[in-house]
């Protein structure tokens, strides 16, 4: 189960939208695009700023549809630096669907 900190709490995955990641592969780059402008943070100094299941559910049929090649990949995950940590901006479903695929690291844009 992929446990991450959503504001100051811990944010457990529900099982159904762990289920629907079931047959989906690791590899971050079929669902995200990647530059030499992205960065690569570890999960554990994000800090997400909400997890709605509707949006994960969204997130999961878009990253699909990414890695089908009907959508484009989507943009690295929106981070400002706050302290020694990171609080998502843009792309708070898609981490914790990474987080779920067994990602440690997520792509990044840092923005002010």
């Amino acid at each position: 189960m992929a446990v991450l900190k959503l504001e100051e709490r811990i944010y457990e995955v529900p099982p159904d939208i762990v289920d629907l990641c079931k047959e989906m592969s690791p590899e971050v780059d079929k669902y995200i695009a990647i530059d030499q402008h992205t960065r690569f943070l570890d999960l554990s100094r994000l800090r997400l700023s909400r997890a709605r299941p509707e949006g994960l559910r969204n997130a999961v049929e878009r990253m699909r549809e990414a890695a089908a090649g009907t959508r484009a990949r989507r943009a690295p995950v929106e981070v400002k630096a706050v302290g020694d940590d990171f609080r998502v901006v843009d792309g708070n479903s898609t981490a914790v669907i990474l987080a779920v695929l067994g990602a440690t690291s997520v792509p990044v844009t840092i923005v002010d």
